[in-house]
């Protein structure tokens, strides 16, 4: 891919993700869903980003609702990210070969990944995250934190909670809870 491309499919995927945010702070206040957490369930193959208060909701239905009482906004993925390496276990070396082979090499979101594995939860630092998606942070749902999430369940085969973000030294951490 040319470093022209690269940019142009960048400036695409910023303008986007500033439109689609806006509509999905208007729903995430509406829901009272501000403070929510991004997760990914898969079920079978199919795979849904999932933007709910609790954890605890276990299979949710596409598009806005309520499980146990509890407000969330489903969205099914299709085909997005399917190409990822499926790791047999959860192993720091196999997940970060995975992620690396998607987020680094196809997509060009970042210039490196490292992960660390400890119990259920998974730890990734992306490095040297490309410029124009740096100012998608604020966002309530921000393509760095939703392609991560989508690409560690793809990897996986399981469902997966953002539990923890923020800065590294020349990059994001993430910090995943993966579910069962």
């Amino acid at each position: 891919m040319s470093f022209t491309t690269s940019e142009a499919v960048l400036s695409s995927l910023t303008e986007y993700a500033e439109v689609a945010s806006r509509a999905i702070t208007t729903l995430t206040e509406d829901l009272d869903l501000l403070r929510s957490k991004l997760a990914a369930t898969v079920d079978g193959g199919e795979v849904k980003l999932v933007i709910a208060r609790s954890l605890d909701l276990g299979d949710v239905g596409v598009g806005i609702g309520f499980k146990y009482g509890e407000p969330y906004l489903s969205f099914p993925v299709g085909r997005a990210l399917e190409g990822v390496g499926s790791v047999a276990e959860l192993d720091g070396r196999s997940l970060e070969s995975a992620l690396s082979g998607v987020l680094v090499e196809s997509l060009g979101l970042c210039s490196r990944v490292a992960t660390e594995v400890s119990g259920r939860l998974v730890r990734v630092e992306l490095y040297g995250i490309a410029k124009p998606l740096e100012k998608l942070y604020g966002m309530p749902v921000n393509p760095v934190n939703v392609l991560t999430t989508l690409a560690l369940a793809r990897a996986t085969g399981r469902g997966v909670a953002l539990v923890e973000s923020g800065q590294v030294a020349g990059g994001r951490y993430m910090v995943f809870e993966v579910v069962e």
